[in-house]
Formats: C-alpha cells, structure tokens, sequence
C-alpha cells in the first residue's frame, strides 16, 4: 500500500514538472487582466529589453518580461511610455510576470523647460517641475503631464490652480519673500495611486493657513514651507 501511494505522488510530481516544462510565457491560459493607460518605462540590460512600473507609493518598481517586443521596437532604451495591452502571469514564481503591448504612445513625464533670463513677477502662472522633502523627490505623475501640468497661478489676493487630481482657490497676502494663505477650497476628487501621493507632497508645501516663502530667479520659482521643510520648485514659460 506504502509502494502505490508513493508511486502515485511521484507520478503527481512528475506531472507537475512536465506542465512546468510545458508552460508557454504569454499563453491564454497564463492571461491575468487587460489594462488601458499604465505608464512604463524601456530599459535594455544585456540585449533584452524589459518595461519597468514605479509605484511612487510603495516605491517598489516591478520589471517585465515584454510578449512581443516587435510592438515596441521604435521605443528607444530609457523612454517613458503609456500603454494598452494585456498582463500574463509567470510560467513560475521566480521569472517577472509579462506584459503584451497593444498600442502606446510615447510620454514625457518629467516637465521640460528652459531657464530664460527674465524679470518675473509673482503674479502669472507657474508650473511645477519637482516637489523635495526629507524623503524623496518626486515630480508630477505621468497622468498631470498629459493633461497640461500641474500648475499655481498667482494674482493679487487670490492663489488657484491644479495639483494634480484636484484643482484649489483661494485667499493669499504676499509680500516681497513671503505669502501667507488662507482656508482655500479643494475638491475632493480620487486619482490614481501616483496622483494622490503627488498631491500629499504638494499641499505638504502649499498648506492651509500657513506662511511660506519664496523667491524668484529669472524665470523659476521655489516655494519652501519652513514647517515640513519641503520645497517646490516651479517655472514659467
């Protein structure tokens, strides 16, 4: 009896092996979900190229494995892309899931500008480069970018804008190095996990009912909240 139940468990693992040996990287069977609009970056180590996802509130970055490469050929190593396609799970837990690519397009995430030598005043509109505070630099999510940017416009007396998800107005005194704002209005609508830790940063700085400084060199503005430390630095066209 002892013989026939081993003989039946190796026979099970055998099996095992054989499915394993069988699997085939980006099958129906393996098929997780379809996606619309996740943001990757292409990175190309030792002839294989790889799309890696950042997750700006674990900060984890996860890899994968690329079903057909053909689709993203024209992508050049280190470009940021916005993608449509389908996730696949991993013949085994050892290899990164993969990822099968129906359309995408190319995404500047990060804000480029060009420092101008100029003479700027407070009162215009601001866009957002970076957001620094004791943990971390991040920069407006993908999302922003492709939607115009994340923005402050300054007026005499009144501060409004768009974070990110949510756009705010409001009350402000300003003098020559600092300004002080008031209660402003905030809607409160939910963005993706990236925008919405963008946004705890950003109002980390622009707080309700504080005081912050700030200075001008041609045309970049950096904001700094000297409760928190933290630090935005934005720029005009």
């Amino acid at each position: 009896m002892r013989y026939f139940v081993s003989v039946v468990i190796a026979i099970f693992f055998l099996s095992a092996c054989d499915d394993d040996n069988d699997c085939q990287q980006c099958s129906e069977s393996l098929k997780a979900s379809d996606f619309n609009q996740r943001y990757f970056r292409l990175i190309t180590e030792q002839g294989q190229s790889r799309l890696y996802e950042y997750d700006t509130l674990t900060g984890e970055i996860s890899a994968y494995n690329i079903c057909n490469p053909e689709a993203v050929a024209a992508v050049v190593n280190g470009q940021a892309i916005g993608a449509n396609g389908s996730e696949y799970r991993a013949c085994n837990g050892s290899d990164p899931s993969s990822l099968s690519v129906t359309t995408y397009a190319l995404v500047q995430c990060r804000p480029v500008f060009q420092e101008k030598v100029v003479s700027y005043s407070l009162y215009r509109q601001w866009f957002v480069f970076s957001i620094t505070d004791a943990d971390t630099v991040v920069y407006p999510p993908c999302e922003t970018a492709l939607e115009g940017g994340s923005s402050v416009e300054f007026s005499a007396g009144t501060m409004e804008g768009g974070a990110a998800e949510n756009t705010f107005l409001g009350p402000i005194t300003a003098s020559t190095d600092q300004i002080t704002i008031g209660d402003y209005t905030l809607t409160m609508s939910v963005g993706t996990t990236q925008e919405m830790f963008y946004e705890q940063k950003f109002f980390s700085v622009i707080a309700r009912n504080s005081v912050i400084s700030y200075s001008i060199e041609n045309n970049v503005l950096t904001l700094e909240n000297p409760d928190t430390g933290a630090v935005v630095v934005l720029y005009a066209n």
